[in-house]
């Protein structure tokens, strides 16, 4: 029996309040130029680390997504979980991209409620998110082949979506948006710390006093909306400034 069991962080999952008439739209786009019927948009933030926020908005039925939540499908879920590996950015749904989560049961389940094949992609979206684009419900397996084809359409149905949210106020307040800046002798600071050096190692380096690093962190744990400069320095990296 395998003990070392992944760990899997949990979601709190929130649907965007989308316009109906968008979606119609949106879903009219898909099945012009793919022929799929279903899709969804997954946006996951990256804070907090340990219990992420998921927003989405998809037009899937009501009966699924409660059994999605009633039997914990998220945990199994490739979709949810999908990070590309460059070059490629997306993912066509198929066995074997569902066993690589445990997710065979799903993989079996969706077959029976109409998403019959699928293709995913990953791509950068909204400041401080992550975006899941899904398209699926069409008959037949999907091979590499066309959904290369398809890909550049269904990527610009995407950028659409991410435009739309972003000229609506209300979402651009739900998520994220970095707009952090830091100065020059604080980035120094941060980096430092992030190498492992303590104040005073700091301050010998860059010719200051350990009075002055500490003040240095004190404003980047602030700016950052952070409890202590551990955190400070996980939530830089991610967002960049520790390169």
């Amino acid at each position: 029996m395998n003990i070392y069991r992944p760990y899997i962080s949990s979601y709190k999952f929130h649907e965007l309040d989308v316009d109906a008439h968008f979606v119609t739209e949106i879903c009219e786009l898909i099945d012009k130029i793919s022929g799929f019927s279903l899709f969804s948009l997954v946006l996951k933030t990256r804070f907090p680390i340990s219990s992420r926020e998921v927003y989405f908005f998809d037009n899937y039925h009501e009966s699924w997504r409660t059994l999605y939540m009633e039997k914990r499908y998220w945990m199994i879920d490739p979709v949810l979980h999908f990070r590309p590996v460059p070059p490629s950015f997306s993912r066509v749904w198929n066995l074997n991209f569902f066993s690589e989560s445990n997710g065979q049961e799903l993989w079996y389940m969706i077959q029976k409620h109409g998403f019959r094949s699928g293709i995913t992609f990953g791509l950068l979206a909204l400041s401080g998110t992550y975006g899941i684009f899904s398209v699926s419900g069409k008959d037949g397996p999907i091979d590499n082949d066309t959904m290369y084809k398809c890909s550049g359409e269904i990527l610009k149905i995407y950028i659409r979506i991410i435009r739309y949210l972003t000229s609506h106020t209300t979402y651009l307040q739900t998520f994220y948006i970095d707009e952090t800046s830091f100065s020059n002798r604080e980035l120094e600071v941060l980096r430092y710390t992030a190498d492992g050096m303590i104040s005073s190692e700091i301050a010998s380096t860059i010719c200051v006093t350990k009075s002055t690093v500490d003040f240095h962190l004190m404003n980047i744990v602030k700016k950052l909306g952070c409890r202590n400069k551990f955190q400070a320095i996980a939530k830089a990296a991610l967002l960049g400034y520790i390169e």
